[in-house]
């Protein structure tokens, strides 16, 4: 595991520890209303945050509390398993939060999140159940985990959104698929009329892996339902052809700075007509 970012005692009282209450109120604005804007500054919210995760008992001798491990410390953090059987991450959001789970005294280490989540992420965790024993909580998914590791957003259907000042570096994807993926992408692109033209490109993100990206350009199309459809379409077919070591996005091109990128630096895989 990676190095934690910093480290509290929750029997100390120490005046650093996280309140998190930007995270708390988003957490509340998702309980009264689930809705696309309350979860989009949920997830901002947290990405912006620190959590507790408390670690196992100390070895004898040793008073819980507090660690301060080095970078070549291993965590051994605590795991839980839900009534599934899934294997999930206890974090919180502070030190009421935890010791209203566990007032025993753990020792425990606090993560800012985008370290939690990449780490999260890489362990292959189901899931990071915030606040196990309230007040408030939530359970952050396998699908949210692996985007928000990203510095992405979710936006719901497989779909998510970086936040305007996210540096992306775009390049020619080298290299290039197999061909029976660019023939699945033809075919899948082809079957949308309302689709102009395509282009692939290969994009680091900031916490994330290199990953291949398809950005899609429509005519002239005035219902986004007609997009959001097209677009859904396009992930349901083409995702069983991508082989399991490549990662693949899509995204509409529109007249940002990121589209001209694509259209400047990525392959043209496909156009209509063609």
């Amino acid at each position: 595991m990676h190095e934690p970012h910093i480290n509290y005692n929750p029997n100390s009282g120490d005046p650093n520890a996280p309140t998190n209450p930007r995270l708390l109120a988003a957490m509340h604005g998702v309980a009264r209303n689930d809705n696309p804007e309350t979860r989009l500054e949920l997830y901002s919210a947290l990405l912006d945050s620190t959590l507790l995760l408390p670690l196992p008992p100390p070895p004898e001798g040793h008073a819980p509390g507090f660690v301060t491990p080095d970078e070549n410390t291993p965590l051994n953090l605590i795991m839980l398993q839900d009534a599934g059987g899934r294997v999930v991450l206890p974090a919180f959001t502070d030190t009421t939060a935890l010791m209203a789970w566990d007032s025993s005294g753990f020792s425990y280490v606090g993560l800012s999140a985008p370290l939690l989540l990449t780490t999260a992420y890489e362990e292959q965790i189901s899931a990071v159940v915030l606040n196990v024993a309230g007040p408030t909580g939530g359970e952050i998914s396998q699908s949210e985990i692996a985007i928000l590791a990203q510095g992405a957003l979710p936006q719901g259907d497989n779909a998510y959104a970086f936040p305007a000042d996210t540096p992306l570096l775009v390049s020619y994807p080298d290299p290039m698929p197999p061909d029976s993926l660019l023939s699945q992408l033809h075919r899948s692109l082809a079957s949308h009329p309302e689709i102009a033209s395509a282009h692939l490109v290969k994009v680091v993100l900031p916490n994330g892996e290199p990953h291949l990206l398809v950005g899609v350009a429509f005519n002239d199309v005035q219902d986004d339902n007609v997009i959001v459809a097209a677009m859904q379409d396009l992930v349901a077919t083409v995702q069983g052809a991508v082989p399991v070591d490549i990662m693949l996005d899509f995204m509409v091109l529109a007249g940002d700075a990121l589209s001209g990128s694509i259209l400047s630096s990525g392959v043209h895989i496909y156009q209509v007509g063609l």
